[in-house]
């Protein structure tokens, strides 16, 4: 950054004499050390104010609102002033002006001076509440110089009080200065992406949130009114981009479980209501049960009065049958001892066939055994088989996942710098319309140049083909005569003795009366020879002569005066094509360093592709290498599902055979067991029959009779008495019964009545305990479903935080520290080499992080101890040395071309003053002048231009005595000041 020129009107004492200083121009290009003095108060400081709120719309001092605004720039005495400030950034001149008016609010405008380009009137930020991406002029300065207002102050402008600021600054200051000055911005961009993908993340969030929002909604119990609003407390925190850490922790860790416990006894309190209406219905039942038990006994009654009736005649039509059922009955008893044998007959019967069964079935099992053996043996050979290959698979899966894995990397990065080349193509089509407007703005023009250069050479042809005197007066002369040769012989007889002649000016008139002839040569002689010769001619008369003069005259100064506007014209039109070629020039440099940058990322870009190309075999996207991944996880998982199956198959197999062994061998000891069986029964049967009476197993079978006999045989017999038995006894019943209770034919119906009343209760109980089931499944189901969404928040949560620890980890800068710690490193080892020619070797700072700064004193025994203790003097050369390096810090960035410094030499000793002097002639790429020195020229005869200009505040004589150049500020006795150069 240069400064060119600094305006000011109105501001701080600068209110009668508006101040003008030319900075490229005079004393002030001529010099790069320059001094500010003047009496305290007199407005030096104002000079850098000016500069700062012209740039950045704030001063040091005046920096922010109420009394801090910089509206209080303005004089008191004066309605409105301004700051205006000239500068050179990258070969291009800006300009930065700042107004304000009494009462209202400052406005400003930065332009480019060369083709007055509006680069921005917003001089502050609108907000993103408006929605508008306007950038403001500070927006502006800070994207051409590549610094903001702090780095401005810390690397150009160390105003009062800041000179020794990053001395004695505090850890935190110290970093603020260094980001400020060294531009160490990377990180935000870090940080940037970690805010999207925390704003990812979040959104995330708020989606799981809908599902146990509608379930709470859908619910809608007063328990979880405060849930519910937490849970929108909750979203609300995330859609308007909060901290949602503290409820959100809440919410996951006790609202999640308070909700889930409250589901959980809404369902424990609607299945105990259940259980109370279904305690409510079985008591109904119970008494309904009671009354149709009454019903029954009324029903019993009436019946048992009818049967009464009818079962007395039965009872005597069952004793005339008597002798028919004792024959049947001695029969049916020979028929029962037989049949008391049955069993050990079916027994010894069943015994053999078990005997036989058992047997078939064990050579059923054997082979089964065999047939279970081989089917083992061939599940064993499978699962080797697919094992092994499975392994073969899985060894081949791993190499080649690892080269896509690395493929991937390789496509990123290809798309990183095909996006930073895409990036540069709207530069490159702006550069393009540039060239163009400029190629067609230079091809008119030089087409007006040929038409201006074919018209001057007119003109000038002409002016050569018409000679005249080049003399204005001898023409003004000739035009005279002209006016004069008509009237002359009347003038002749009006001449008087000593009285001039208006011709030729004598004071005698020899002739004056004498007749003169149509000819008078003596008088037309000298008018003729001031006639051109191509003017002169027979018949051609001396008053046409003259007239044809006056026309020559008029017509060759209006060529003339056509000539030198063309000039004029030519002149300018050549300063244009000389400036539009030179933009001309710069549009295509810039757009060959663009272009290039554009090959540039293209061919990194597609040396990365060619790369993951190899590697996968002519894969070239992430879709395609993220396809190729899943393809080749797929088939491994194919050889995993066919190795299981075959190891299922395997235990399956051994599954069976272990089977078909334990049956072969229940199979063998059944065997046995029905063969001892067998044995045991037909003893037992042969013991029985010699029991009951029977010779022979002959007799015992012609004693059976058939099933169907004995069971009508014995149905009669039963049927018989089971009908007279009871029959005897209900009837004795049924006559004490009735004499107990006499039968009521009226009671049957008021029991029935009131039996369908409780009925009826049941039933509205019944619908009631139905309505409450449906409530607890609708609960039962808005607790499974709330336990998944529960799961799945947890998880979003968790995600969440996640991503919000890592950008707690980052927030406290710990990488923007390392990296400080570094530049600090190397602020420290400039300053040291200033430091040692500042103090002459003693002094040396070390540096162990940004908050420990001490001085090492190598003329007291390389003693360390803190910066605070430094003396005054010793203070500003190690503020000095320190504000050098910062500056040169910042050079890299912003190509500084200017240093301001606003006093601080105060309390430095002659010999020291001297020193710090020098150092700042060294800064500025100022030789220092000697007393030898005659010349300020190099050895090659060509004078070094100045590497940056420094400009130094101060009142103290013996620095500004030193300064080839001085901008002296002068206080007047109206309470002004006015500004001049010395030098």
């Amino acid at each position: 950054m240069k400064i060119c020129q600094l305006k000011i009107k109105n501001l701080g004492p600068f209110h009668v004499k508006p101040v003008e200083l030319d900075f490229g121009n005079g004393p002030l290009a001529d010099t790069s050390l320059v001094a500010i003095t003047g009496r305290t108060g007199a407005g030096k400081t104002m000079l850098f104010d000016a500069v700062c709120v012209a740039l950045y719309g704030k001063t040091p001092r005046l920096a922010g609102n109420d009394d801090e605004h910089p509206r209080h720039l303005l004089n008191q005495s004066e309605t409105e002033g301004f700051a205006e400030v000239t500068f050179e950034a990258n070969d291009i001149r800006y300009r930065a002006e700042w107004s304000i008016k009494r009462g209202g609010s400052p406005s400003g405008k930065l332009i480019k001076v060369d083709n007055t380009e509006l680069i921005t009137n917003r001089l502050y930020s609108l907000g993103t509440s408006t929605g508008s991406s306007e950038r403001t002029i500070s927006d502006e300065i800070e994207s051409i110089l590549g610094l903001d207002f702090e780095a401005f102050k810390r690397s150009i402008m160390l105003a009062q009080g800041d000179f020794a600021a990053f001395l004695k600054a505090t850890k935190e200051e110290r970093r603020q200065i260094l980001e400020a000055t060294a531009g160490i911005d990377i990180y935000d961009d870090l940080r940037d992406t970690l805010n999207d993908k925390m704003n990812a993340v979040k959104a995330d969030l708020r989606t799981v949130l809908r599902e146990p929002a509608t379930i709470l909604d859908v619910v809608n119990l007063p328990e979880l009114t405060d849930a519910r609003g937490v849970l929108r407390d909750l979203d609300d925190v995330l859609g308007q981009n909060g901290d949602p850490r503290e409820i959100g922790n809440k919410f996951v860790s006790g609202d999640l479980d308070v909700i889930l416990g409250v589901l959980r006894e809404k369902v424990s309190e609607a299945k105990e209501t259940l259980c109370r209406l279904k305690k409510d219905a079985q008591a109904l039942a119970e008494q309904a049960q009671e009354y149709e038990c009454q019903k029954r006994r009324e029903e019993e009654q009436t019946k048992a009065f009818k049967e009464l009736q009818s079962s007395a005649e039965r009872l005597d039509e069952l004793h005339a049958q008597s002798g028919y059922i004792k024959i049947l009955q001695e029969e049916l008893d020979l028929a029962n001892r037989a049949n008391q044998l049955r069993t050990e007959k079916e027994v010894y019967a069943i015994a053999k066939s078990e005997r036989d069964r058992a047997e078939s079935r064990l050579q059923t099992a054997e082979t089964a055994l065999d047939a279970a053996k081989k089917h083992r043996d061939s599940r064993l050979a499978d699962f080797e088989a697919s094992d092994a290959a499975y392994q073969i698979a899985l060894a081949e899966h791993e190499t080649r996942k690892a080269a896509y894995y690395s493929a991937q990397f390789d496509v990123k990065q290809a798309q990183d710098r095909f996006g930073q080349a895409d990036a540069l193509i709207p530069d490159q089509e702006t550069l393009d319309e540039q060239i163009g407007t400029l190629s067609s703005q230079l091809t008119e023009d030089e087409a007006r140049q040929t038409e201006l250069e074919g018209q001057i050479q007119a003109a000038v042809e002409f002016i050569a083909e018409n000679p005249l005197p080049a003399d204005r007066q001898e023409r003004l002369h000739l035009r005279k005569l002209a006016v004069l040769v008509n009237p002359i012989k009347e003038l002749r007889q009006k001449l008087e003795d000593s009285e001039p002649c208006l011709v030729c000016g004598a004071m005698e008139h020899p002739h004056a009366h004498e007749i003169a002839s149509e000819r008078e040569p003596a008088l037309d002689i000298p008018l003729w020879d001031a006639i051109p010769d191509d003017l002169r001619g027979p018949g051609i008369t001396l008053e046409k002569a003259f007239a044809q003069l006056v026309e020559r005259i008029n017509a060759v100064e209006e060529r003339e005066k056509e000539r030198d506007t063309k000039q004029n014209q030519l002149e300018r039109l050549n300063e244009a094509i000389q400036t539009t070629q030179r933009n001309l020039e710069s549009a295509e440099e810039q757009r060959k360093s663009v272009h290039a940058d554009i090959e540039g990322h293209q061919s990194e870009g597609n040396a990365f592709l060619a790369a993951a190309s190899e590697k996968t075999g002519g894969l070239t996207t992430e879709a395609e290498i993220h396809a190729a991944i899943e393809k080749l996880n797929a088939a491994l998982q194919v050889k995993a599902k066919l190795r299981d199956k075959a190891e299922q198959a395997l235990k399956d197999s051994e599954t069976l055979l272990a089977k078909a062994q334990t049956e072969y061998n229940l199979r063998s000891s059944r065997l046995a067991e029905c063969e001892t069986n067998l044995q045991a029964a037909r003893e037992t049967y042969l013991e029985k029959l010699r029991e009951v009476g029977f010779d022979s197993p002959e007799a015992h079978e012609n004693a059976f009779r058939e099933t169907a006999w004995l069971k009508k045989a014995t149905d009669k017999i039963a049927n018989h008495w089971q009908e007279r038995t009871p029959l005897e006894k209900a009837v004795a019943k049924l006559i004490a019964r009735f004499k107990e209770t006499p039968y009521n034919p009226e009671e049957l119906g008021r029991i029935t009545a009131k039996l369908a009343e409780i009925e009826e209760m049941l039933q509205k109980k019944n619908d009631d305990i139905v309505e409450q089931r449906a409530v607890i499944t609708n609960l039962e189901k808005a607790l499974s479903k709330f336990k998944d969404s529960a799961k799945a928040v947890r998880k979003a949560y968790d995600e969440f935080t996640r991503w919000d620890d890592l950008r707690l980890r980052i927030a406290p800068n710990v990488l923007r520290d390392f990296a400080l710690d570094i530049t600090f490193q190397q602020v420290s080892q400039f300053a040291n080499a200033q430091l040692a020619y500042l103090t002459s070797g003693r002094y040396q700072l070390k540096v162990e992080s940004i908050g420990k700064l001490a001085v090492i004193d190598k003329c007291n025994a390389n003693e360390e101890r803190p910066v605070e203790t430094l003396s005054g003097g010793e203070s500003f050369l190690t503020s000095l040395a320190l504000a050098f390096a910062l500056s040169e810090l910042s050079r890299g960035r912003a190509e500084i071309g200017a240093l301001f410094l606003d006093e601080g030499f105060g309390t430095l000793d002659a010999e020291t003053l001297d020193v710090a002097i020098s150092a700042l002639q060294g800064l500025s790429g100022e030789k220092p002048r000697t007393s030898e020195d005659s010349d300020p020229a190099t050895e090659d005869g060509k004078q070094e231009s100045p590497r940056r200009s420094i400009f130094l505040i101060s009142h103290i004589q013996e620095l500004t005595q030193r300064m080839p150049v001085k901008i002296i500020v002068q206080k007047q006795g109206n309470g002004s000041s006015t500004v001049h150069v010395q030098g």
